[in-house]
């Protein structure tokens, strides 16, 4: 088996690094950068860091808006070489390796060889998580850590020991601290914690309570540190303000965007405007909103302000689901690269479904026969409603299935819920969302997929050939 993990890592390898030779031929260094999230925060972060002037932005001021694990990781290499390009060779070798564990967790938990080769193979070659290896983005990192600290959760559930315990909690731990949206995934734990305790023998059954409450007491250990610094700094033990700041940005807009129906640009001024009258804040600079210290006065508001249009927020959530399962870039970055020509649409699809232009939505699909464009974007949007349709079965497989074996049924619906937790921190996000944000589930999901579709094709044979006989008795 060896040398099929050999075969999957080095053709990710490959595939990253090609892209990385491209990037650095056609644009220089200065191609890696890319994002603007790199050059605002994540770079001058990093510096500080290195020069020993803390997490700050302005090397003065402590700063709360993004977590420090991306910016800490980048500081030790240029602490180090003095440059920050070594970063980026080691967070391609850890894209390239999620294809390995993604494979060794299908293994773990008991799914056909297929269903791994499957999983592997698109993860490998998926071209977000080839495209965003190559760029000062936290995505690799992130997933990187996900994906060792889920499958070390995984080992744990099924041989309950220390070690267990303490490697999941420790790099979910520091999963946390690069991005705080898997803050939360412990509780979703619970549940499954709780069915296996139930399942274990009475004997047993305190040290799988106690190992879990070393597990959990670790994850918490890891995140004091920053918890504890916010609360000295700014009065509170949430670990950054990003969240909140962006369910003010994107979710208040995407409301006014469809209770006013007017351009989304019209509708964030009125949202801003309309979300801090009355607070103090109406004359203070946007950039200003991202401190932690109004992260209270951003939330109260703008939950209000959904409670006050619930309508708005259903439809909101439910193109989110839609764009998170099913969302893609593939277009747009083949377009960047002058590969295929760029959109002609003043208003993406989304907008138009939200608004129930169907005449907007028809004329859209008329331009995927002219321009190349949209014939990829709707193609690859296929391929996506395809990855999440078996999906979904693989749920229903694992939920009501009759083929699978105990321990099948209870993994294939862990991850589900894993994939579907990440899809719900997402909501905040309104109208904001994008593909990128799925790159740490996108091979489980793969794994999903494959387990769907080859257990809906094994069914189908078995029915042709149930046929085949009956016809040949008659």
């Amino acid at each position: 088996m060896k040398k099929g993990y050999l075969i999957i890592f080095f053709l990710s390898l490959f595939l990253r690094l090609f892209l990385a030779g491209l990037i650095l031929f056609n644009f220089g260094e200065q191609g890696f950068i890319g994002k603007g999230d790199a050059v605002g925060q994540y770079l001058p972060l990093a510096k500080n860091f290195a020069l020993g002037k803390g997490f700050t932005l302005d090397g003065v001021t402590p700063y709360a808006y993004k977590a420090p694990g991306y910016p800490l990781y980048l500081a030790f290499f240029y602490k180090i070489f003095g440059v920050f390009w070594p970063a980026l060779i080691v967070q391609i070798i850890f894209s390239a390796s999620l294809a390995v564990f993604i494979f060794k967790i299908g293994e773990e938990i008991g799914l056909e060889r297929k269903v791994s080769w499957i999983a592997a193979v698109l993860t490998a070659t998926a071209p977000h998580l080839i495209y965003y290896s190559n760029f000062y983005v936290t995505e690799s990192l992130f997933a990187f850590l996900f994906i060792l600290g889920i499958w070390f959760f995984i080992r744990f559930l099924k041989e309950p020991n220390l070690k267990y315990a303490l490697l999941s909690g420790v790099f979910l731990g520091l999963d946390t601290l690069t991005k705080v949206s898997v803050q939360y995934l412990p509780f979703v734990f619970l549940p499954f914690l709780i069915f296996l305790i139930w399942k274990t023998p009475r004997e047993t059954r305190k040290k799988f309570i106690l190992l879990f409450v070393v597990f959990f007491l670790v994850f918490i250990a890891v995140l004091a540190p920053l918890a504890i610094r916010n609360y000295k700094h700014f009065g509170t033990f949430n670990l950054n303000s990003q969240g909140v700041y962006l369910l003010y940005r994107y979710e208040g807009a995407s409301i006014v965007f469809l209770r006013d129906k007017i351009s989304f640009g019209e509708a964030e001024r009125l949202a801003r405007r309309e979300l801090l009258e009355g607070t103090g804040l109406e004359n203070t600079p946007e950039e200003q909103l991202v401190d932690l210290k109004y992260a209270p006065i951003l939330f109260e508001k703008t939950l209000n302000l959904m409670k006050r249009n619930m309508s708005a927020v259903a439809k909101i959530e439910l193109i989110n689901i839609l764009s998170f399962w099913t969302h893609n870039n593939y277009a747009y970055l083949l377009s960047i690269y002058k590969i295929i020509p760029s959109p002609s649409l003043e208003k993406p699809p989304a907008y138009l479904l939200a608004m129930a232009d169907w005449r907007g939505i028809f004329n859209a699909l008329k331009l995927t026969l002219a321009n190349s464009y949209y014939s990829v974007a709707l193609l690859s949007r296929l391929f996506w409603i395809l990855v999440a349709f078996f999906g979904v079965l693989a749920f229903f497989f694992a939920v009501f299935g009759k083929r699978m074996t105990k321990e099948q049924k209870f993994f294939v619906f862990f991850l589900f819920l894993i994939v579907v937790y990440f899809n719900a921190v997402l909501f905040p996000l309104g109208f904001g969302g994008e593909a990128r944000l799925r790159y740490h589930v996108e091979p489980f999901m793969f794994l999903l997929a494959g387990f769907g579709c080859i257990i809906s094709f094994s069914m189908l044979s078995k029915k042709q050939i149930r046929k085949s006989n009956i016809k040949e008795i008659q």
